[in-house]
């Protein structure tokens, strides 16, 4: 496992914004996210109104929204005891060197010429080789924040990824991943450093040590992006395999990709349809109209938007605020709908060539 030691301090802009959480210790502000009965409620309203945004235990919360954790706190520990192992074993299950096989003494097998499909070392390149495809993509994850330019931050992010492709042959690794990993992954960061810092100030419990563990982030980054891709991963599938939470089909679309390049019976292209032929046409029929006038489906723009949680559109730090309630209203990530139509209705309002539109008026 990458060691946290070796990631540099980074993200003081984002703990910057922390200041209102500073004035309640660190014990409290935990009492008051998680303590009494019905805690789950307001904790849900808590991120929706966008008030996380200055917690220091986000990631937690995270992990209660994308159902990694159970409502029921005294299962916490056990569970994510049980998360890490898991991670753990797959890491050595698929992260492996040939030159260490040493229970394959068919030499004709274990060596680096074998083309045979139980060769480890055919294995072995095959793997080194979708290692290779995933760190392109993380390379160029967030360029402008130091944080992710960190050779073992990026080291671990492959990690993950890899092995997520591996757990699900069936979906494997594709383009635009790498965005929805990196944001758990800041955010496990910071809870981590903000815990190292309570610690110097305060005795803290040993629960809330063991739940933000600062060691464990590979592996509870693993656990959060396998939830978060149990919903979207049919909008990164290219045929229908099986059902997840979002209780839908698949999608054959490249993360950039042209319209005519797309199948309309795709469950992404589906639900982009009907994102613009329902609610963009109850909320704004004139720029809906305008849109279909000028033949602009929502794949050409909605695609990007949709499959990285618009990911791309905000500051991370906007982003992570947009998250909160994305993750917190249901595990079926619903608000993407309706953030879809926000978005096009604030582009609409900026875009002045709309207003001075040949269609006379309609845009007013």
């Amino acid at each position: 496992m990458v060691s946290v030691s070796n990631i540099a301090t980074t993200g003081d802009a984002f703990f910057s914004n922390r200041n209102a959480s500073l004035s309640t210790s660190y014990s409290q502000e935990w009492r008051q996210l998680f303590g009494g009965d019905d805690y789950y409620t307001s904790l849900r309203a808590t991120a929706i109104e966008g008030h996380l945004r200055s917690s220091r235990f986000r990631s937690v919360c995270w992990k209660l929204f994308l159902d990694v954790l159970p409502e029921e706190q005294e299962q916490w520990a056990s569970v994510t005891k049980r998360l890490r192992e898991q991670y753990y074993h797959l890491k050595k299950q698929y992260i492996i060197n040939p030159r260490h096989e040493a229970n394959i003494p068919d030499v004709s097998l274990n060596n680096p010429l074998s083309q045979a499909e139980e060769s480890p070392w055919n294995k072995y390149f095959v793997d080194e080789e979708l290692k290779f495809t995933i760190r392109q993509d993380v390379m160029r994850t967030f360029p402008e924040i130091e944080f992710f330019q960190v050779c073992s931050l990026q080291t671990m992010m492959v990690n993950i990824l890899f092995c997520y492709a591996r757990k699900h042959p069936e979906l494997a690794y594709k383009q635009g991943m790498h965005e929805i990993l990196a944001p758990l992954i800041f955010v496990l960061h910071c809870d981590h450093q903000a815990y190292l810092h309570a610690k110097e100030q305060e005795s803290l419990p040993e629960h809330i040590g063991f739940m933000l563990e600062p060691n464990a982030l590979e592996s509870d980054a693993f656990a959060m992006f396998c939830e978060t891709m149990e919903t979207i991963d049919p909008w990164y599938q290219t045929k229908e395999l099986y059902p997840t939470k979002a209780n839908v089909g698949i999608a054959n679309v490249p993360l950039f990709g042209k319209s005519s390049d797309l199948k309309p019976s795709t469950v992404l292209v589906n639900k982009l349809n009907r994102m613009q032929d329902c609610l963009l046409k109850k909320v704004d029929c004139a720029l809906y109209y305008h849109l279909q006038q000028m033949n602009i489906p929502p794949q050409i723009y909605g695609i990007r938007w949709v499959r990285v949680l618009f990911g791309r559109e905000f500051p991370l730090q906007d982003l992570l605020v947009l998250w909160d309630a994305i993750f917190a209203i249901n595990t079926n990530f619903d608000l993407i709908d309706y953030m879809f139509v926000s978005m096009l209705s604030f582009i609409r309002h900026k875009c002045k060539y709309l207003w001075m539109s040949s269609l006379g008026g309609v845009f007013v």
